[in-house]
């Protein structure tokens, strides 16, 4: 990724702004990450319509000499060629990714060159009008009497262009940039192009600030007060989850969230109620939402990267996270449930043994997927031994595609999957039942949507999990319920596969149809045991191991823009209505075996790993305890 200039930070008074030293932020569907040094704390005031301060459009690379000498570079993308004459917009944007017809057709990479002139550089004036000829060029191919056209339209794009010009224009007063404000104006405040209450909706609302700002406009303004209102109350909870359903987004958000603010500031309008308060409540979810190696959990569109400092540096909690434990001081909880659906559950925070040998499972479910979420109810995940054990397919990126579809499905997670039936994908789940004790933790995920059933065309899955202290083991007891299911269904929903995804460190080392352990360099093993009920037997192929597959695709985990690595994934295939299935990670060498035997009304699963015994009942109504 490429670095770029940090964002301001609120501290105390929403009316200073301190900087951060380094960021990793989210730009449109990517994150970019940045070390650099930047500018002391300042007072807010109304040159905010130049946010080009704010770091936006510095991506690395981007310095007027460069751009002066036709080389942009597009984050995540490397360089292009542009030229130093007319740029021909059509012909650039023909055929590339569309996050980087984003980035290209926002103009924030020409704010370097404002920059300059505006810091009275020497031969600035030349960088100023190099920009102003950029932006006319833009203007030029993509009027107002096409506002529907893509990608220079694109809803992202037009907000954060919308900045770029304001920028420009307090330095220029040409005929044609008024005329340009304007048209972004009208095409801003137009409720048919309002894309809604998520992070496009927040990127709108700020260029349109921005520009009702610059060009006096009171009716734009009050529009952009009331959505930004609304939104704020909407897209982020009082547990601070905001309904993008991927806390890669979280840190960006709260950045353009401080952006906004600050661009209030400056047109003297006041800050919006509770913004600080769901801030800091969504600081607390990225703590929890960080694995024991700093990094982000891979949940919907997130990839593996570390909370940028500039946001984690003004919240104690996040900063303990996301620095293993070495500044900043750690939560209360060891285990939070988030009701917008996250249940996060670690051994501790590091007090008693080095942060980073502390394990963290996390398990999915709340409601239908919207906006940076992934179809993945009942999805767990597992970091334990000082590494990734368990984890999700991840993210790579928005280019459309059979891999970025395969990345969203259920496929993609470890979860329980009903290959031959479609997928309802306004599918809701809930948490319930939960029970924590020293011995272990139980939790129970339904996707049960009252009287129309489950996700699968009405099968409804309920996932019951009973995590062993110290993630010693995972016992996952998977049923299906058939009552609600749609007749011409009832063939094709026999078959259910359970999938887990294994970091792409592992590599099998065993293989049966009862178990499969993969091994890592660090030492590590994981063991996926299928454990049969009594009076069952496993048939040849229930487990199965696939890495690197394409037709159809499976067995690949994706960490960063762009970038996929093969990767053990292992699916067992059942046509019966229950499954219990263990998840073991251990020292690499230890034995692992279990079996289940009647109890009662239940059955107990006898588990031994290494010298360690557990016994685990099973109650016929799926709950699971010690």
């Amino acid at each position: 990724m490429a670095p770029l200039r940090a964002l301001p930070s609120h501290r105390g008074s929403r009316r200073r702004v301190a900087w951060g030293l380094s960021a990793t932020f989210l730009v449109a569907a990517i994150t970019m990450a940045l070390l650099t040094t930047v500018t002391p704390a300042h007072a807010a005031t109304a040159d905010f319509q130049c946010l080009g301060a704010n770091g936006l459009g510095y991506s690395q690379g981007n310095t007027p000499t460069n751009l002066m000498a036709g080389k942009l570079t597009i984050p995540g993308f490397g360089v292009t060629t542009i030229g130093t004459g007319d740029i021909d917009f059509v012909g650039l944007n023909r055929g590339k990714d569309p996050t980087w017809q984003l980035w290209f057709n926002s103009l924030k990479w020409t704010e370097p060159l404002i920059a300059s002139y505006a810091a009275g550089q020497r031969g600035s004036a030349t960088y100023l009008n190099r920009a102003a000829d950029i932006a006319r060029d833009w203007v030029g191919t993509y009027p107002e009497s096409t506002p529907g056209t893509l990608p220079g339209w694109n809803d992202q794009a037009t907000s954060l262009r919308s900045e770029t010009l304001a920028c420009l224009a307090k330095y220029r007063s040409d005929a044609w940039l008024l005329a340009a404000l304007d048209a972004h104006g009208r095409h801003l405040a137009n409720a048919r192009n309002y894309s809604g209450d998520w992070n496009h909706g927040l990127e709108q609302n700020i260029g349109l600030l921005a520009v009702s700002c610059l060009r006096d406009n009171a009716a734009w303004q009050q529009v952009a007060q009331d959505r930004a209102h609304r939104a704020l109350v909407t897209t982020i909870d009082p547990q601070g989850v905001f309904n993008e359903q991927a806390p890669g987004y979280a840190p960006w958000t709260m950045t353009r969230w401080w952006t906004l603010d600050d661009v209030l500031l400056g047109c003297g309008l006041p800050s919006l109620p509770d913004l600080q308060a769901r801030m800091a409540a969504m600081a607390e979810f990225l703590a929890a939402a960080t694995q024991p190696d700093g990094k982000l959990v891979q949940i919907g569109d997130t990839y593996a990267e570390s909370v940028r400092s500039d946001v984690a540096s003004q919240f104690p909690h996040t900063l303990y996270a996301s620095s293993l434990g070495t500044r900043g001081s750690p939560p209360a909880a060891a285990r939070i449930v988030y009701s917008a659906g996250y249940v996060f559950s670690r051994s501790g925070w590091g007090l008693s043994r080095p942060f980073g040998s502390e394990s963290l499972t996390t398990l999915r479910f709340g409601p239908r997927r919207y906006a940076h979420g992934h179809f993945d109810h009942g999805s767990l995940t597992m970091y334990a031994r000082g590494q990734r054990q368990l984890v999700d397919a991840g993210h790579y990126g928005y280019a459309a595609g059979a891999y970025r579809s395969w990345l969203i499905s259920p496929a993609a997670h470890n979860t329980l999957t009903v290959p031959g039936v479609p997928l309802r994908t306004y599918g809701v789940s809930t948490l319930t039942r939960s029970a924590v004790s020293a011995m272990g933790e139980f939790n129970e995920v339904s996707d049960d949507a009252g009287t129309s059933g489950g996700a699968y065309q009405g099968l409804v899955r309920t996932r019951g999990v009973y995590l062993l202290p110290n993630a010693a083991a995972m016992v996952v007891l998977d049923r299906t319920n058939a009552s609600k299911l749609r007749w011409m269904y009832t063939t094709k929903a026999r078959t259910k596969v359970q999938w887990w995804h294994l970091d792409p460190s592992f590599s099998v080392a065993y293989a049966s149809r009862s178990r499969i352990t993969a091994v890592s360099p660090a030492g590590n093993q994981i063991t996926v045991l299928a454990v049969p009920f009594p009076g069952e037997t496993l048939p040849a192929g229930t487990l199965r191991a696939v890495r690197g597959a394409t037709s159809p695709y499976q067995g690949w985990v994706s960490t960063a823009q762009g970038s996929r690595t093969p990767a053990v994934a292992v699916g067992r295939t059942t046509t019966t209505s229950r499954m219990l299935t263990v998840v073991v990670p251990a020292a690499r060498g230890t034995a692992v075996a279990g079996s289940m035997r009647p109890f009662g009304t239940g059955w107990v699963l006898d588990l031994a790993i290494g010298a360690a015994r557990y016994a685990v009942k099973v109650s016929a109504g799926g709950s699971l305890s010690r």
